[in-house]
């Protein structure tokens, strides 16, 4: 009975705005990118889909802040546990040989469960905001989102978020005799990673978006296979290529809007600070570790942890790619505007503003930018993945070595 209510008033507030001469779009668009949003979390969550609505960020502002209270209460626990240790602690560290983590373990769940929180409120902020309601104005948009689900990322999603509560699983298994009192300690934190799913699912629709985006320019510079070289008519006129000039500049603010410092930006900053906090985490304790359990996890997680950061960033970097990429054989506006150089269909007006269209692509940098890590490339996680691979060789060849080590 109340879906028709919130429909019919819906309704009502978007006819008296549009009687008063209100451009009501945009809270359309909102309103169908926040539906999608919740048919997306529905699906992630399975089994618990009947809790989607106790979740922040697209249901409502009481169901958010009580949200946003509990991380803020998880973190003011996990702090008050890092200045003074439960005892178990200090006996479950000093049993695993690793007796200064009495304090680095709470301060690192107190760190992340900040991390996971900011995320989640900055979600909220950005789903309301005007700016994003006016980029989503685009009718074509919404139904490529609700096209473009895909079981599969979402598989390899729930498995990221896995990797964390089956690290505690295993560090039970390894103390048994405080496999409770760990599972009590971690609560706070799984409660609040639970609440970081619709903010998740958040950024990869608004990724997806800027993609499609991008993939529209891209089809509008595309030559058919089949046309043997031939350039569409539509291409052959000066009007084409100043619209496809306003086209690239409104795309280009609209990437601006949405991964400025303070919006999307801010939102990928915590999710990758997120995954060097538990990549750091579990490096520690591979390191510092004596048993060969606890080096076996901490190598583990690790890896994990900083293959599940590149997988992330990998989506966003496509955006980039497609934007200004100059690599051979890539799809991108760049490549596909320079095969259409002095093309033989084009008269003498035409080609001069093809070149200026291409002069002025090459002469932007356009893309998703990480505040303070920069532009996110294919390149640039390229080298990450090198670096890692490059520190995989010592840790393994030191893995291999305690085992040995405490082998018979």
């Amino acid at each position: 009975a109340q879906a028709p209510l919130l429909k019919y008033v819906l309704g009502s507030l978007l006819t008296t705005l549009h009687i008063f001469g209100m451009d009501t779009e945009p809270f359309v668009s909102m309103h169908r990118f926040q539906q999608v949003l919740q048919d997306d979390v529905q699906f992630m969550m399975g089994p618990l889909k009947f809790m989607r609505s106790m979740l922040p960020v697209a249901w409502s502002p009481c169901v958010h802040y009580m949200n946003i209270v509990v991380g803020v209460s998880a973190i003011i626990f996990y702090v008050v546990a890092s200045a003074i240790p439960p005892d178990w602690i200090l006996h479950a560290c000093e049993e695993v040989d690793l007796p200064g983590l009495h304090s680095f373990i709470p301060v690192f769940l107190a760190s992340v469960t900040m991390f996971l929180t900011a995320k989640v409120w900055l979600a909220r902020k950005m789903l309301l905001n005007e700016d994003v309601g006016i980029i989503l104005n685009d009718p074509k948009m919404i139904p490529e989102l609700e096209a473009s689900s895909s079981s599969d990322s979402r598989i390899v999603e729930g498995l990221r978020d896995a990797v964390m509560p089956m690290s505690f699983v295993a560090l039970g298994c390894l103390l048994p005799a405080y496999a409770a009192r760990i599972a009590l300690f971690v609560v706070p934190f799984l409660s609040v990673l639970l609440m970081r799913i619709p903010a998740t699912r958040f950024k990869i629709l608004l990724v997806k978006l800027c993609l499609f985006r991008a993939e529209a320019l891209c089809s509008n510079l595309e030559i058919s296979s089949t046309a043997k070289n031939m350039a569409p008519s539509r291409m052959n006129s000066v009007a084409f290529w100043s619209n496809m000039t306003q086209q690239h500049l409104t795309f280009d603010a609209d990437l601006e809007k949405l991964w400025r410092w303070d919006q999307g930006g801010a939102l990928l900053l915590t999710e990758v600070a997120f995954n060097s906090a538990w990549t750091l985490l579990m490096g520690v304790i591979a390191v510092g570790a004596k048993r060969q359990s606890c080096i076996i996890l901490g190598v583990t997680g690790a890896l994990a942890s900083a293959s599940f950061l590149i997988w992330h960033l990998y989506p966003i970097a496509q955006v980039t790619s497609r934007c200004q990429s100059q690599v051979a054989n890539t799809r991108s506006i760049p490549q596909l505007a320079f095969k259409l150089v002095n093309h033989k269909d084009f008269g003498w007006t035409v080609q001069g503003s093809q070149s200026r269209f291409l002069q002025y692509i090459l002469g932007v940098r356009v893309g998703v930018e990480i505040p303070l890590l920069g532009l996110v490339t294919e390149s640039a996680l390229l080298t990450y993945a090198k670096g890692a691979a490059t520190l995989a060789l010592p840790v393994l060849t030191y893995l291999l070595r305690a085992i040995d080590n405490e082998s018979p």
